[in-house]
């Protein structure tokens, strides 16, 4: 059954994808080959739902279920192993009267961290845990090559360790609590 607190359903939007370093730090690539500071951003949305979206059209619920399973390109991605991802939605459909709204960029809700291994197969549902509210742009640049190894920080991955972690314990890695976890660099 749906949390009534909640507004809207999660249709889309963006993917986050990052690491903790042993300096808790969010960090993005490979430790110690090309590991960066910040989160690795993938656009994450069904087509379809982002037109409906411009027209504040209705969707159904087997839209909303269809839109909901979204393919992330993570083979754009240059990291491997064990990463948290987090989905940030502002494409949503608004519960009390179906429509989809396309909030403005850093507004909408942010998903519970969930673990997998990049290069591995997932399936994974947006399950909310925080409203975002934030003046930022998403995403920045990067902040050297990202090719290159940061000098100062990301050498070393301190979590995830596993894919099977509890949720509570996921929450704790949400990457709004840590340094760099609000810098975001976009993989095309």
């Amino acid at each position: 059954m749906p949390d009534e607190s909640v507004q809207f359903d999660p249709m889309g939007g963006y993917q986050f994808v990052y690491w903790i370093d042993d300096a808790n730090n969010v960090c993005h690539g490979n430790p110690g080959i090309n590991g960066q500071p910040g989160m690795a951003v993938l656009k994450a949305s069904n087509p379809k739902a982002y037109e409906l979206s411009n027209n504040q059209s209705v969707v159904t619920m087997e839209q909303l279920k269809a839109f909901q399973e979204i393919h992330v390109p993570l083979d754009k991605y240059s990291g491997s192993g064990l990463h948290f991802v987090q989905f940030f939605n502002n494409l949503v459909r608004m519960r009390n009267d179906g429509k989809a709204v396309r909030f403005p960029l850093m507004n909408g809700g942010v998903s519970i961290p969930n673990v997998i291994e990049v290069g591995k197969n997932s399936c994974i549902f947006p399950v909310g845990l925080r409203a975002v509210d934030l003046p930022l742009p998403l995403p920045s640049a990067p902040h050297s090559d990202t090719n290159a190894q940061d000098q100062s920080m990301c050498k070393v991955r301190a979590m995830p360790r596993e894919v099977a972690m509890s949720e509570e314990d996921r929450k704790q890695y949400d990457a709004g609590n840590f340094a760099q976890g609000t810098e975001f660099v976009e993989v095309q």
